[in-house]
């Protein structure tokens, strides 16, 4: 089956999130299933085209508004050479640096509705130009959320006629909400359903997708549901029996103790001894004093109201007084207030607290191996990536019961099953009793390793999932001729 994903992130070229990984990593393990895979994404301008880039001969026609506007293609593989890529380069939209806003602060493009219409139209267009057509367009989160009408609206004849769509739903609290003009540049005006006279990218692609997927079970539940909906949950509802939530895997092979170069030492499930030297260098490069016998809590988090770490912030200061028998590493950026929160505890407890406040993959990977715990305090959390990651270097997450959390992180029974510590409301106060539960749990060496062991032995690849999807794209074909107009 040929299948085009359609992402506005690819790594390692453009990353924000989660929503990079699993597009890298769903489409190598769609490809070892047999499936022929090629991933379009917009080259934004601090990506530069590497010596193994190829630029197409012609340049590609793309129709939207009153005119028709030409882009250049670039054409390369993924690290691994499993994937095709495509990059659209027009500098007019995405020749600047960052993906939805400056790379330097939270702001949003202003023209991000003209960008991302453009984009979508020329995803189509590109099936033309090149004449690979595929079964299956895999949209990505609202970005993308244009494709499946213009799809079903414009291509109802001709090569893309038996083409279906599957949009995935990575995090609805996004959803590209622009005025209606940007439904006349994007060819839908009076086609599509308008929402208080604006166009909303994520509810149109619910709307006209063929089948619909979310990142996790549990999460694909809360969407339909006024607290989780965000607005949408009576579409979602309309459309549930098309509506699937899979949970995300991980790349085992990219994320992997034993082999990770980023790391002071390797280690494994059967061999944890790196683990402890991972710990004694994270804490030098972090400035902070080698303790022996305290347990060394991690962070990697972007900085937002999401993922609650706000309530972190609030409950250091009182367990840090308390309890001068722990320390936590920080890494993350977003919220100016919270990055503020972070460096002014760094300053008042410099032996126990350090904040980085910056994007750093390979800090990233030292923390996951190097900490004992990993703090995952999320309101909501679609799935979550950061606590499959930390499973697999070893370290016992610390989690709120909500999304894909509560579907992969299981509460230690006190004997042998579990592989991490769950809090249901979202306050500083349970908050507090789980590291105090985790700072109790570190006294006891053999359940440690039991719970390390636990996670480090959870499957997280793409098996299942790629399984999984390769099933919802046969349900996808076989419905795209039945399919009603919403």
């Amino acid at each position: 089956m040929k299948v085009l994903f359609v992402a506005p992130e690819v790594p390692p070229h453009a990353k924000v999130g989660g929503l990079a990984d699993v597009v890298g990593a769903l489409s190598k393990a769609l490809v070892s299933l047999g499936h022929e895979c090629k991933i379009f994404c917009p080259l934004y301008g601090d990506i530069k085209p590497g010596k193994d880039w190829h630029s197409h001969p012609s340049p590609l026609p793309i129709v939207a508004g009153d005119h028709v506007s030409f882009g250049r293609l670039w054409e390369c593989t993924t690290p691994d050479g499993d994937v095709d890529l495509t990059f659209l380069e027009f500098n007019d939209y995405f020749g600047r640096c960052g993906i939805y806003g400056p790379a330097d602060n939270g702001d949003s493009f202003g023209d991000n509705g003209h960008r991302f219409a453009f984009f979508c139209r020329a995803a189509l267009d590109l099936c033309h130009h090149l004449e690979w057509y595929p079964q299956i367009i895999h949209c990505h989160d609202w970005t993308t959320g244009l494709i499946p009408a213009m799809l079903k609206l414009n291509e109802s004849k001709g090569p893309l006629s038996g083409t279906s769509t599957v949009l995935t739903l990575h995090n609805l609290e996004h959803q590209g909400v622009f005025p209606q003009g940007i439904a006349d540049f994007a060819g839908l005006a009076g086609r599509v359903p308008m929402e208080s006279g604006q166009l909303n990218f994520l509810g149109t692609g619910i709307r006209f997708a063929t089948n619909l997927t979310t990142v996790s079970p549990t999460y694909s539940r809360e969407i339909q549901g006024t607290s989780g909906g965000c607005g949408m949950e009576k579409i979602l509802k309309r459309r549930s029996v098309d509506l699937c939530g899979i949970l995300n895997g991980i790349d085992t092979q990219v994320w992997n103790p034993a082999s990770d170069s980023a790391l002071p030492g390797n280690f494994s499930m059967d061999d944890l001894a790196g683990k402890a030297l991972c710990r004694e260098e994270l804490l030098k490069e972090m400035g902070l004093p080698s303790r022996k016998g305290i347990p060394l809590f991690g962070v990697v988090s972007r900085l937002y109201q999401q993922k609650g770490l706000d309530l972190l912030a609030e409950a250091l200061p009182s367990l840090l007084t308390r309890k001068k028998t722990l320390q936590v590493v920080v890494l993350g950026s977003g919220d100016p207030s919270q990055e503020k929160a972070f460096q002014d505890l760094e300053r008042k407890f410099p032996e126990q607290v350090a904040t980085a406040t910056r994007f750093d993959e390979s800090l990233a990977r030292r923390i996951y191996a190097g900490s004992d715990f990993f703090l995952m305090p999320s309101r909501f959390e679609p799935c979550g990536l950061s606590q499959l990651y930390a499973m697999r270097y070893g370290t016992i997450p610390i989690v709120r019961r909500t999304g894909g959390l509560a579907d992969t992180v299981h509460a230690w029974d006190g004997k042998t099953n579990g592989n991490g510590i769950l809090f249901g409301p979202s306050s500083v106060r349970a908050l507090l009793r789980a590291m105090e539960t985790a700072v109790m749990l570190f006294d006891d060496p053999s359940a440690m390793q039991i719970m390390q062991q636990n996670g480090m032995s959870e499957d997280f690849s793409w098996d299942k999932p790629a399984l999984q999807y390769q099933s919802i794209y046969v349900e996808a074909q076989e419905s795209r001729l039945n399919q009603v107009n919403p």
